[in-house]
């Protein structure tokens, strides 16, 4: 949100399958750098930095930086830390065939 290209007033929901969702605001946008995301999840606030390292011309290394602050976060995060990098496996695979096929295009 809103409709579009992603900038520095978007704002997006996760909707896991257990039925929770989580809203998260777009708090610093750096087109071809970095964009920074806030938002919570049950008693913590959870902080995403995606960091974009150039490599060569054709390539780019995409690095996710995520911290969780807030009560349980010992516990919390840890689950929370374990259940997003599984999803993490499953996404990034689809966010690759994604963007190849946008290329053919």
């Amino acid at each position: 949100m809103p409709a579009g290209e992603l900038g520095p007033r978007s704002k997006g929901v996760i909707h896991l399958t257990n039925g929770i969702k989580s809203e998260f605001t777009m708090t610093e946008f750096n087109p071809y750098r970095n964009w920074k995301w806030v938002g919570r999840f049950l008693w913590l606030t959870i902080y995403y930095d995606h960091v974009f390292a150039l490599l060569d011309p054709r390539r780019t290394k995409l690095i996710w930086i995520v911290e969780a602050k807030g009560f349980g976060v010992s516990v919390l995060g840890r689950l929370f830390a374990k259940i997003y990098n599984r999803n993490l496996d499953k996404a990034i695979p689809l966010l690759i065939s994604e963007i190849n096929a946008e290329k053919l295009r």
